[in-house]
Formats: C-alpha cells, structure tokens, sequence
C-alpha cells in the first residue's frame, strides 16, 4: 500500500509566494524593457531628424561660407574666431 504525499500549509504557503515573487519580478522587468523602448524611439527620431536635416541641407544649403556671419568677413581669421582655444 502505497501512502500519497500531500504538501502542507507551510509549504503550500511558500509556493504562493514564490509564485507572487516571480509574477512581480517579471512585471517590474517588463516595465523597465518598455521605458528602454521608449528611449531608443526618442533616439531614432532624432536621426530622422538629422538624416532630414542632412538631405535638406544638400538640396539647398543655406550659407555656410560665412558670408552671413557679423564677425570680421574675409579674413583668414574667421573660422579661428568661431573655434575654442585649445587646451
């Protein structure tokens, strides 16, 4: 005759828990995983951003040639006078 093994409370109890301790440890890992997504689609707007701004810019430039900038004009000065010194 064979005799069936029945889990007590305590263990019974301990299980719940364990399960509860998963359940909430996933859900705290699934949220950290969707703001991380969040990030990464904030990051591939900004390179749309860029990469439109780069084609926009090679259809029609706007003046980079210092013509428009108050500072002394024509004078092999100029872009020194937009660089930081260096260290």
């Amino acid at each position: 005759m064979s005799r069936r093994k029945t889990l007590g409370v305590r263990k019974k109890i301990a299980l719940v828990a364990g399960a509860a301790a998963l359940v909430a440890g996933t859900a705290i890992v699934m949220t950290g995983t969707s703001q991380a997504s969040v990030a990464c689609d904030g990051l591939a707007q900004a390179v749309r951003n860029n990469e439109n701004f780069i084609a926009g810019q090679r259809a029609a430039p706007d003046a980079q040639d210092g013509s428009s900038c108050p500072c002394v004009r024509g004078s092999a000065g100029h872009r020194s006078a937009h660089r930081p010194p260096l260290p």
